[in-house]
């Protein structure tokens, strides 16, 4: 069974590889230059770059930063990077001049067996040089439980590793007032089998339309 989930779990990441990604700086909003302009960070992993979305629009990433555009250009700058873990946020380093930032960490972390006491210690670091955001939001790990290349009798071992993980994020981000945390149960509707991408993994455009709204919810409340 372990060894079947891992195979899985390996040919999505060769799926990632070749699956649409994005990185650098997009633009939203009205054309004006005499207008306001905000900078929307984002980091993390394969959910940050966007993989399971045809097009950086459709990525939780572009949905967000569509929503903050609507009277003012945003700058929706993607640093995520598929398959980062905890300590690899030490390499995505904010400039300074984000508004506004979404961090997707967690789910690599609990694939690989990263230690969740060095996760909270990586998101703590990373957060400190974000403290002159409006608003942050730490989203993750991803329901890996419910992923649709896990074996049922898989679930509940990852569920209880989901729950440890989304606990050391919730005590990271508790030690700053800028941040806000959005787990898996915080997403408005369970995801089914259309909300994974073709690997049955990582997810696919319907889920990044409802992250979107949820992370633009705490970003804007």
């Amino acid at each position: 069974m372990f060894r079947q989930t891992f195979d899985a779990l390996r040919r999505a990441k060769e799926w990632g590889l070749s699956a649409p990604h994005y990185e650098g700086e997009f633009l939203f909003g009205p054309d004006d230059s005499q207008g306001e302009t905000v900078v929307f960070g984002v980091f993390g992993d394969s959910v940050g770059c966007g993989l399971g979305a045809t097009r950086v629009e459709h990525t939780f990433a572009g949905g967000v930063a569509r929503r903050l555009a609507e009277n003012r250009r945003v700058v929706c700058r993607i640093s995520a990077v598929s398959g980062a873990r905890g300590r690899g946020l030490a390499s995505q380093r904010a400039i300074g001049d984000e508004r506004f930032a979404a961090v997707s960490i967690g789910t690599n972390d609990i694939i690989h067996g990263e230690s969740l006491t060095d996760l909270e210690r990586s998101v703590c670091a990373f957060l400190e040089g974000l403290r002159g955001a409006q608003r942050v939001v730490v989203l993750g790990p991803g329901d890996i439980a419910s992923a649709l290349v896990v074996p049922p009798l898989l679930r509940p071992v990852l569920d209880r590793r989901k729950r440890a993980c989304e606990a050391a994020l919730r005590r990271a981000v508790g030690r700053f007032s800028n941040a806000r945390h959005l787990g898996p149960d915080d997403i408005a509707a369970a995801f089914t089998a259309v909300h994974f991408a073709a690997d049955g993994f990582h997810p696919s455009e319907h889920a990044h339309a409802l992250i979107a709204e949820a992370v633009f919810a705490r970003l804007s409340g």
